[in-house]
């Protein structure tokens, strides 16, 4: 018969552990316990001492007490679940024992249990270190808690809820929110959750707004009151973020319901916590994910391993699980929101007073020789024949700022109601636009502001959704890059102060990181010219010839990429970029380096500018930045893209391509 020495042997353990294991007198390592497990069922038979103990082991209970101060925490019942998880067939009888006194409770389960109590955790969340009579350290104890307080010496574990905050925010914070609203239950004005928040901010160099952050345990008609202080009609600069207790997330997204919020179009929704039924919402529910197993994994860990004078602290990493109930707010060049085309339409009674009032308008191009211009012009043209609203004048500029500046005189003598204009240069045309400004012309944006002006000299700027933009293009190229098992990718950024491109970059960039962790951006280049390009993208491969995909910012300079992969013979570099013409429709039906483009809508955007002078004709107010939605083009949408885009058949070339492939 096998001895209890010989299975030690056999285990590669110490007797004493393998008693221990037999006997479940204290914790031992799954590891440990694992390899005493094997051994014993490897053996033919069962040894006599491990029969006897099991004998004794049928009527001996043990305890592993879990002092809980909430049991409607989201955080403790998780923890409290995964114990009684782990502690599954251990022969260990969990107890949570909830408390207000830890000490009194202590005297209660120790005078009823003493000798059956193999250890003891206490979820705490409070800064000052617990005390307990001296009988309390001789059983086995750890901390665990959402906060990593120095002040704690004890054995603890924490959830590092400050970096998982902290990295949250700053996901916002990159999509364009700054108003972020923060309401937990917690009743602590100092916590860690609270403490990775307002870091963000502060690293951002961003100011709080104390008003949208809350602390205080609210009761339901409170927590109504404080929803209605934030969102209602009333406050005109509302968070279009929050951050929720877990406790409260079905009430919050209620209201939301039924105030008409739309989650995450008018407010992003992150809760501090998670539930496994947050990805069956609509939509999902982004969160800042615990790891429970790991968290009480440690715990069991340090009462295997503890000691009356053990100190040991870990802090365990939180998961930023991102899902569908956060966006990015596209930004005009001033930080303010990008509204949608829905945000001014008109009803049929405003039309028919617009045509009564038979309007006048111009527009000044930078340049009329790219279909970009022509289907602005088209869309700006179709809405403005059914509202009654001549253009009596249009200038193409050639992109020479001095002739833009003779233009607009030309064209402001004309005694236009409505001014559309693009600059050539935003600092050479200032003076000119300043005119429009001073003048009793309505002055409506493509795209671009000209130097000094601001907010209140203009009715609107409209442009694409850059937010929108950078993010398709980016995911268009990973999801190829996935799809061919590449993981390396380089960028190529506009360097230039100008908001739109700028925008359109940070915003693939944050995909990539965020959404695509598999990828790895290995190298950046920038270029201030199409020109540098070529010779940008030779230097950036032949330092990195690892790259397996690149992102530029639009289809012009993406065209300089694909001569310079072709020059190295690197055409199974995948590229992403931005924007439509033939050239890129091409490159996408051959099978070529491009496989997809965030493609803008420019009749749309045409249409946008005409909407919101309809607006300023009426006299209402109109958002002073419209973003229009970009679309995905891909091969298999590519004729149905170009004619929407275009408004206009395929050319004979491309259609007969496809064809073909």
């Amino acid at each position: 018969m096998t001895t209890i020495k010989e299975v030690a042997e056999m285990a590669g353990v110490s007797v004493a552990t393998v008693s221990h294991v037999v006997r479940k007198t204290r914790y031992v390592s799954p590891e440990l316990e694992r390899k005493v497990e094997e051994v014993l069922s490897s053996l033919d038979s069962v040894p006599n001492f491990v029969l006897k103990q099991n004998k004794k082991n049928e009527n001996k209970v043990q305890i592993l007490l879990v002092y809980v101060p909430n049991f409607s925490d989201k955080f403790q019942m998780g923890v409290l679940a995964e114990i009684r998880q782990q502690q599954t067939n251990k022969n260990v009888l969990v107890i949570p024992v909830e408390y207000q006194d830890i000490t009194k409770e202590f005297e209660v389960m120790f005078d009823s249990f003493a000798e059956k109590i193999i250890g003891q955790i206490l979820i705490y969340s409070e800064k000052v270190e617990p005390v307990f009579p001296k009988k309390f350290y001789k059983i086995p104890f750890v901390i665990i808690s959402t906060n990593n307080y120095e002040t704690i010496t004890l054995p603890s574990i924490s959830s590092d809820s400050c970096a998982g905050v902290e990295h949250a925010t700053n996901h916002l914070i990159k999509s364009g929110h700054s108003r972020i609203a923060y309401i937990d239950f917690s009743d602590k004005v100092e916590n860690d959750s609270l403490l990775g928040f307002k870091q963000a901010f502060q690293k951002s160099q961003l100011e709080i707004d104390e008003k949208i952050v809350s602390t205080r345990r609210l009761s339901e008609k409170e927590l109504l009151e404080k929803l209605h202080e934030l969102f209602s009609q009333d406050n005109l600069y509302p968070p279009t973020g929050i951050f929720v207790d877990p406790i409260i997330i079905n009430e919050v997204i209620g209201y939301f319901s039924k105030t008409g919020y739309r989650i995450p179009e008018d407010i992003s929704v992150i809760s501090l916590g998670s539930e496994s039924w947050y990805s069956l919402c609509n939509p999902a529910i982004t969160s800042i994910e615990h790891d429970f197993s790991s968290i009480v994994s440690e715990a069991l860990n340090i009462l295997h391993s503890y000691s009356a004078d053990l100190q040991v602290k870990k802090v365990v990493p939180t998961t930023f699980h991102l899902q569908n109930s956060t966006s990015g707010i596209a930004k005009g060049p001033f930080g303010e929101k990008a509204y949608s085309i829905d945000s001014i339409m008109l009803t049929e009674k405003e039309i028919a007073e617009i045509k009564q009032t038979k309007r006048t308008a111009v527009i000044s191009f930078h340049y009329t020789g790219a279909s970009w211009m022509n289907l602005h012009e088209a869309g700006i043209n179709k809405l403005f024949n059914e509202l009654n609203i001549n253009i009596i004048g249009v200038t193409d500029a050639h992109f020479d700022s001095d002739l833009q500046n003779k233009q607009i005189d030309s064209l402001l003598s004309l005694e236009p109601d409505i001014f559309i204009a693009i600059p050539t240069d935003t600092a050479k045309t200032a003076e000119a636009f300043k005119k429009i400004v001073d003048s009793p012309s309505q002055l409506i944006l493509i795209t671009n502001v000209p130097k000094g002006l601001t907010p209140n000299d203009y009715v609107s700027v409209v442009s694409v959704n850059e937010l929108t933009n950078g993010r398709l293009a980016a995911r268009g190229l990973c999801e190829q890059m996935a799809a061919n098992g590449k993981t390396k990718v380089g960028l190529m950024t506009f360097d230039s102060d100008f908001y739109a491109t700028n925008q359109r970059d940070t915003s693939a960039q944050q995909l990539i990181d965020e959404d695509f962790p598999a990828m790895e951006i290995v190298a950046t280049s920038s270029f201030k010219s199409e020109s540098e390009v070529f010779d940008k993208t030779l230097e950036l491969l032949v330092e990195h010839p690892e790259i397996e995909g690149l992102y530029i910012s639009w289809d012009g300079p993406a065209q300089q990429v694909i001569k310079a992969l072709a020059t190295l013979d690197r055409l199974d570099i995948i590229v992403g970029t931005v924007d439509l013409d033939f050239s890129s429709a091409l490159v996408i039906a051959e099978d070529g380096p491009i496989k997809c483009v965030s493609a803008q809508q420019p009749f749309e955007q045409g249409r946008a500018i005409a909407l919101a002078a309809a607006q300023s004709i009426l006299h209402k107010h109109v958002p002073s930045f419209i973003g229009i939605e970009p679309l995905m083009v891909n091969k298999g949408n590519l004729l149905n893209s170009w004619r929407t885009i275009f408004k206009e058949e395929p050319p004979k070339e491309l259609r007969e391509l496809l064809a073909r492939k």
